[in-house]
């Protein structure tokens, strides 16, 4: 049983939007802890990205204060603790990533909130979604100027625009950590200008002050991972659980966070598990070309079979590869794009060139006084016209005389042939002749170019 993501069809019309679910995929692939939610594959079907990642038995802690805030109660302390401490726990790993050179990836996962805490009917807590995460060398970057996140649990210095590090989800977890002891929101203003007011300046209660039962050794340690200047706080996400695990609050068992989240989440947890029941009992539909038995049937055409997308090999996928799994099929447009465009305009300029070159080789041998003009002369019809001078005499180009040349073989006989020996030439319609133009030094006037070079598109 897995757990499919599935990029909405509109958003992966959006290159970066794409490439930002595919950075998703091969940053939490690396990453290999209990406290971190696994992501088994990433691929492609149907012009769709999806993500295949472990299915959790449990819901996310946002809906575990919800129903304890319905039931007018708070989390135990202890229960809110093992939460917290599995949670840093699995940031700790992530934050502590090297590729296989040992460099540190420095991924920071930007988003840590409730609504991406996985809390598990075995009482283990998950963090999952690294979709706005980023590491130094990540293939895309977010647009300037977008901030992504929730705002409510956002690091002071994410909102202002600064360099954000670990210490920034060290941060959110601290406001996470507070909610869920106190059973209320910490920063949430009326407008997003508001509540940007009250993560930047707003001055900071102890959780004590509102639950008196919470001790005062946990309110200094929750008061550090909340200080607004990331120098004050934590070193990383590992001294921060080590200092809740010392507060001198019992820690509670995985079994207790169990026992937590049948009483609060029971219903929603036996529906989904119905739901699941009937999923994994419901036969799948037949593929393509096959009966519903499975067996190929004769009647149908099976279509040609192609390779499929590469699993994510996660020890040998790094962030500095060139070519994502997944990504080929986006990469192929754009390259089968760009060639068209560079063979359409290559065409076109050749054909240019080459009609050019034709219109100059007819007009070697003969004298039309009508049709040419030397230079600066007026153009025949302008009302100031006068008589054009003679054209210039053209050196002898080594080609034969225009009335010796013969017919074509599929055409009709030329109005240079005998045939047509004597009679008055008709202009061609539509095709008004170019003036002469001197020779080109260096080569023949009507011989066509050996090469034709283009220097820029």
């Amino acid at each position: 049983m897995v757990a499919v993501k599935v990029c909405h069809a509109q958003l992966q019309r959006d290159t970066s939007f794409a490439s930002m679910f595919l950075d998703e995929a091969r940053l939490a692939a690396r990453i290999h802890h209990p406290n971190v939610v696994a992501t088994l594959d990433v691929g492609e079907a149907n012009d769709a990205l999806y993500l295949v990642m472990e299915y959790i038995d449990g819901d996310r802690l946002l809906e575990l204060l919800r129903a304890a805030a319905n039931a007018g109660e708070r989390l135990p302390i202890g229960v809110t603790l093992r939460i917290m401490i599995d949670l840093l726990s699995g940031l700790h790993a992530a934050h502590e990533l090297t590729d296989r050179d040992g460099k540190p990836l420095n991924i920071v996962h930007r988003d840590v909130s409730p609504q991406n805490i996985m809390v598990g009917v075995d009482g283990v807590s998950r963090i999952l979604d690294f979709g706005v995460a980023k590491a130094e060398s990540r293939i895309s970057v977010s647009h300037e100027g977008v901030i992504k996140g929730k705002l409510s649990y956002m690091a002071p210095e994410q909102i202002s625009w600064q360099v954000v590090s670990r210490k920034g989800d060290i941060f959110s977890a601290g406001v996470v950590l507070w909610e869920s002891l106190v059973g209320r929101r910490l920063f949430r203003g009326e407008t997003n200008a508001d509540t940007i007011v009250q993560v930047l300046h707003e001055e900071l209660v102890a959780p004590s002050t509102l639950v008196p039962s919470i001790p005062a050794k946990l309110d200094e340690v929750v008061l550090k991972g909340l200080a607004r200047n990331p120098g004050d706080r934590y070193a990383n996400a590992q001294e921060f659980a080590e200092a809740l695990d010392d507060c001198g609050v019992p820690v509670a068992k995985p079994r207790d966070v169990s026992a937590s989240v049948h009483k609060l989440l029971g219903a929603q947890v036996a529906k989904r598990r119905a739901l699941v029941r009937n999923l994994a009992s419901t036969p799948p539909p037949p593929m393509p070309g096959t009966s519903a038995d499975g067996t190929p049937s004769s009647n149908v055409r099976v279509p040609a079979l192609t390779s499929p997308p590469p699993a994510l090999d996660v020890a040998r996928d790094s962030l500095d590869a060139e070519i994502v799994p997944g990504s080929a099929p986006i990469l192929s447009r754009r390259a089968i794009a760009l060639v068209g465009g560079l063979i359409a305009v290559a065409g076109i300029v050749f054909l240019v060139l080459a009609f050019r070159g034709a219109g100059r080789s007819v007009s070697t041998g003969r004298s039309d006084p009508s049709a040419t003009t030397t230079a600066g002369a007026t153009p025949v019809g302008h009302p100031s016209a006068t008589t054009p001078a003679a054209p210039p005499t053209l050196p002898a180009t080594g080609l034969p005389a225009a009335s010796t040349i013969p017919p074509g073989p599929n055409g009709p006989p030329s109005q240079d042939s005998p045939a047509n020996a004597g009679r008055p030439r008709a202009p061609r319609p539509g095709t008004p002749r170019t003036p002469t133009q001197p020779q080109r030094p260096g080569r023949p006037r009507n011989q066509p170019p050996s090469e034709f070079r283009v220097n820029s598109i």
